[in-house]
This record gives C-alpha cells, structure tokens and sequence, in this order.
C-alpha cells in the first residue's frame, strides 16, 4: 500500500491511498463470488450466471462492495503511519478501479491544529465573590416550607386568592347558541395565568354558589374550541382548599428528614448554596482563565467540529435541529441565532481543546477509583443502579468521555489554583 498526504489547511488534510492490482485481486474476486451466488440473472440458474456477465451487470455494486472490503484497513493504515488522528470519519472520495489495476482512493480528514500552548501558570484573573447572605438561606428555607404545605378543606367563607377550589362550569357561545361540554377544573384563586374575568367572579363564591359570566377569547387561545369566540360561562364552585404552611421549627426540619433541629437544617441549606455558589465562582474564573489564554492564538478549528457543536447548542436552546429552525423563524432572526451559537460554539471547542492539550502536558488522568466514584454519583443522580449505569455507558461508547470529564475538572481547578485572584 501507498499512501501520501496533501495538507489543505492546518486541520484539512486529504489522503491519496493506493492499494496494488496483486492486493486487490483476491478480494474482488471473492466479491464477485459472493454476488454470482446470491444474485439472480434471467436465463439462468442462481450461481450459474458467467463471472464476466456479474462484472458487467454490477460493476457500481462491485467497486462499492471492494472499498467497504479494504478501505478501513487501508485508511488505518494510512492513519497511522503519518501519525494523523482525525476529529470525524474521513470522507472517502474519487474512488478509481478497473479489473487488474491498483485501487485508488482519496481520504478527506479534519484533525485538531497542532500548536504551541501559551502560558496557562499565573494568569490573572477578577474574584468572584461567593458570599451567602441569611436572606439567600431564608429563601431557600421558604422553598422548602411551600413544598411541604398541605391544603386543607374550608369551611364559612367564600374563595380566596390563593385557595385551589373545584369548579364546575357550563359555556354556551353566544353567537352561534351551542353548548359546550360540562367540565370539572381545579383552578388556583387569583393566579396571574387564568383569565382575568374568572378570578373577579371566583372570589367570594362559596361552595354550593354560582355565577355566571361571559369571556370574549382572543383569536390566539391556545384552546382552538374557544378561540375568538364570546361565551357566556355559568361556574359554581364544588369545594375550597386552603394553603396551610408548617410553622418554622424542628418540626419542619424532622419533616423533611434531618435529624437535628431548625438550625441545622439552616445550616445544612447555606452549606449546600455556599457549594454551589463556591462551584459557580470557579468556574467562571475558569473561564477567565481560558479567555485570557485562548485570546492569544488565532487558530482555525475542524468545520465537521465546529457544525456539530452549533446544531448541539441550537437543539439544547429551540429542542430542534437548524434544518427545522428554518421553517420556524425568519432569515434575518435565524442568522442572529446561528450567529450566537457559531460564537458559543468556538469558544466551547477552542476551552475543550486548551483543557485538553494542559490535561496531556501536565500529566493529568482519572483512576479507576475516581471513575467509579463518579459513576456512583451519577447513577444516584439518574435513580438508576451503578451497575446497568455503567453497561450503558459502555454500550454507547461513552465511559471514556466520564473519564475526560474527570480529566478536564481537574485541570480547571489547576488553573483557578495557579492563577492570580486580585
């Protein structure tokens, strides 16, 4: 086999691969057997059709069969003795090959640049604070009071803001007189969503009570059935419930499963938002870091890299591929999007492969310890056992990027600890 590369751009490469006639010879013929066997040819039984008629009738079908066949040994091959790892699949092109001739192909490939790092030691970068004030921890506590709050039947007086009440209401279109269905509906008193003509007449009613109005729906309601139509509602209420919140004592904190008292819950609740805060606080300064390296070097990144990355940012924000924001947003909005995720989408390749390059010269790595360590956490993180977690990851080709995830922190808390905070 020959192979020599032709360099496009620092990432684009193309290979010519030559494989010779005495290389190719057996597999093509054990191809052509393959097909003389299994295809079927009128005049003739199958497997009986001549070899040369085979070649004829399925020359595309052979060439195709022939590359599937030697290709990938080939490639590797070529990979591995110019020493090129590429980021994709290359892209086999201007495949030539006539029977007793050598087999040509071209390999296009993109690889990472190849580059000189800057210096990563002692890069200055802002502080951030990561204070947490009482009034952050009583917010937090508030959201744990809301959660555990039941609601509880009301008796002597009529709804209000606030109370989840069971209605039954009737509607009749006005203009053209039909009825529409009877239907029961819990509704949360004086809530900003509802409708503003139902919240002025549910408050007040009591259970057993009716009141009736009408409602002009605008053209855009999402219930298409009422959708710029007038109707005229009769609505009475069925029950009322109340919020009722625990009082703020070690009742509460034993509710929701502490051991201790109100104040150590308290305490628990500001350790756990300091951890949070402390983890936000280092990784932007991380992303100081890496802006203040990264803005050094003009590099040019892999397109195939670079596409995948902006369609991956694209589907996480819209939960749709670009091709169907097209139908969606006009141009002039979809190139500002794009724009963004063009944007976002560099900086997170150029941030991936500066961790990358420090991570390899600094020697950092991931046990197998710290593997299963962060495997446990994800697996109680997904309710799913540790074990059916990691045949998954396996499965899909995924445990190494657990294990670079690990590397990449890793370096992240190296550079915010070698950087200078001011």
């Amino acid at each position: 086999m020959k192979s020599t590369v032709t360099t496009l751009s620092p990432v684009k490469k193309d290979m010519d691969i030559e494989l010779s006639a005495e290389e190719v010879s057996p597999a093509y013929e054990k191809i052509v057997d393959q097909y003389s066997r299994k295809v079927k040819v009128a005049g003739f039984r199958a497997g009986h059709a001549p070899r040369d008629m085979i070649k004829r009738m399925y020359v595309d079908d052979l060439r195709r069969a022939l590359i599937d066949e030697l290709a990938p040994a080939a490639l590797g091959d070529g990979l591995k003795t110019h020493g090129l790892a590429p980021v994709s699949l290359p892209v086999i092109h201007d495949i030539h090959f006539e029977e007793g001739q050598p087999l040509t192909f071209k390999a296009y490939l993109e690889i990472w640049p190849d580059f000189e790092l800057p210096a990563y030691r002692k890069v200055k970068v802002k502080r951030i604070e990561a204070a947490v004030d009482d009034a952050e921890v009583d917010r937090a506590l508030d959201e744990l009071r809301q959660k555990s709050a039941e609601y509880v039947p009301v008796e002597g007086r009529g709804v209000a803001d606030g109370d989840y009440v069971v209605v039954e209401w009737k509607g009749r279109d006005l203009k053209a007189g039909r009825l529409l269905p009877t239907e029961r509906a819990v509704v949360l008193a004086g809530h900003a969503e509802n409708e503003a003509r139902l919240n002025e007449n549910l408050i007040g009613l009591k259970p057993g009570e009716e009141r009736e109005f009408p409602i002009d729906h605008p053209a855009e309601h999402a219930n298409r059935k009422i959708a710029g139509k007038s109707i005229l509602y009769r609505m009475k209420v069925l029950n009322i419930k109340e919020k009722q919140l625990p009082e703020l004592n070690d009742d509460l904190a034993k509710s929701l499963g502490e051991t201790g008292t109100l104040a150590e819950l308290k305490d628990r609740i500001r350790k756990e938002i300091q951890r949070s805060r402390d983890l936000s606080a280092r990784n932007e300064m991380a992303e100081q870091i890496l802006k203040t390296i990264s803005d050094t070097l003009d590099l040019e990144l892999p397109e195939s890299l670079a596409e995948a990355e902006e369609d991956r940012l694209i589907r996480k924000r819209f939960g749709v591929s670009v091709e169907d924001l097209e139908k969606k947003l006009s141009p002039e909005t979809l190139a500002e999007v794009r724009k963004e995720a063009q944007d976002r989408g560099r900086r997170s390749l150029l941030n991936h492969l500066l961790l990358s390059r420090i991570a390899q010269k600094e020697g950092f790595s991931a046990s197998e310890d710290e593997l299963v360590e962060e495997l446990k956490m994800l697996a109680l993180a997904n309710r799913v056992p540790l074990a059916r977690l990691r045949d998954s990851l396996e499965q899909e080709g995924r445990l190494d990027e657990v294990r670079e995830t690990l590397v990449l922190r890793k370096v992240i808390d190296f550079l915010v600890k070698e950087a200078i905070i001011e």
